[in-house]
């Protein structure tokens, strides 16, 4: 037996109608607006929705957000709803706009669809969705009327954190790192691997093979580093100071 309750009829009925006219003035069909299903046929029963629903636009139509809304779906319905009465008590005419309404939900809903598989298309292309990305798409699409289900169903890739990114800094301060240079300057190096006595195939492979272990390097083995150049300097600066008072 139908009845009317306001507060499921606002949450379920009412604002995403007004949502909805807001966005492209698209409006409810007959048996939405009323609350009504579509094999609806008891005459009473449709009487009463009318009857109800058109008292409740009524009401709201003081308030700003409907007020709009109110006037053209007032308009549309006729006088206390008689438009929308006289096509709903028919058997007929009844069953032609449930055959339009069908048709209309139908394309609607194929649409709708369409979207949220896009959207998924777009996260998933590669190869795989975070559960950041699935929570957000869930909690955006719930909003548009589908169920966590729906929504879940159309997800085929696997859900896994994505991939951390390496970093791409050098692990020291700027201050280590221009000691650095200056001791390298000392020395006569050009570079780390040039002290170090590699050659430019092996400096290459260490600069590949840095992208993958840069991570693990530790300020404590770049301080070793620091006390072997500073070290070799010394030694510099000694032997020039010895020869000097030879």
């Amino acid at each position: 037996m139908w009845q009317f309750d306001p507060d499921r009829y606002m949450k379920q009925v009412f604002t995403p109608a007004a949502d909805a006219f807001a966005a492209d003035g698209t409006l409810p069909d007959v048996f939405a607006r009323y609350a009504l299903p579509l094999d609806c046929s008891n005459e009473k029963e449709i009487e009463q929705g009318v009857q109800k629903v058109t008292a409740y636009w009524i009401k709201q139509k003081n308030n700003i957000k409907y007020k709009r809304l109110v006037e053209v779906l007032l308009q549309a319905a006729g006088p206390q709803g008689s438009i929308d009465l006289r096509t709903l008590k028919d058997p007929t005419a009844r069953a032609e706009q449930r055959k339009v309404v069908e048709e209309e939900r139908k394309r609607h809903k194929e649409a709708r669809f369409e979207k949220l598989n896009l959207s998924i298309s777009g996260v998933a292309a590669k190869g795989y969705i975070t559960p950041i990305e699935k929570r957000d798409l869930i909690a955006r699409y719930v909003q548009e009327g589908f169920t966590e289900n729906e929504i879940v169903a159309l997800i085929r890739v696997p859900e896994r954190e994505g991939r951390k990114k390496l970093p791409t800094d050098q692990g020291v301060g700027a201050v280590v790192s221009n000691q650095i240079r200056t001791n390298l300057a000392t020395l006569k190096k050009r570079d780390l691997y040039e002290f170090l006595e590699l050659d430019v195939a092996c400096s290459e492979l260490d600069i590949a093979r840095s992208d993958l272990v840069g991570a693990r390097r530790t300020r404590g083995q770049l301080g070793v580093v620091r006390d072997e150049l500073r070290n070799e300097r010394d030694d510099v600066v000694r032997a020039t100071v010895d020869e000097q008072r030879a």
